[in-house]
C-alpha cells in the first residue's frame, strides 16, 4: 500500500502558538501543494481513536521496518493491545 499524508504542526489558528509537539493531517487544495510543503516525513505508524477516548485503540498501519520505533511520548497514548504489537 502506498499513500501520502501531508502534516502540519499543531498550531492554534487564533494565537499562532504551538499547542503540542504533535502533527496534524491537513489538506492542501492548491495545484502546487507538494512544492509548498517545507519538509517531507515518512509515515511509519497510523493509530486511530474516537474523539472522546484518551488512548489510541487501533493500529491502522505499522511499517514493519520501523515497528518498534514509536517515541516514548507517543507510547503513553496507546492502549496496551497496540503496545503488544510493537
Amino acid at each position: 500500500m502506498n499513500f501520502s499524508v501531508l502534516l502540519t504542526e499543531d498550531i492554534d489558528p487564533k494565537t499562532s502558538i504551538r499547542r503540542s509537539d504533535n502533527y496534524v493531517a491537513m489538506s492542501l487544495r492548491d495545484k502546487d501543494c507538494f512544492s509548498k510543503s517545507v519538509s517531507v516525513h515518512s509515515v511509519t505508524h497510523i493509530f486511530v481513536k474516537n474523539n472522546d477516548d484518551k488512548k489510541y485503540s487501533t493500529a491502522l498501519y505499522i511499517d514493519n521496518n520501523f515497528k518498534s520505533q514509536v517515541p516514548h511520548g507517543a507510547r503513553e497514548k496507546l492502549e496496551e493491545s497496540i503496545l503488544a504489537l510493537l
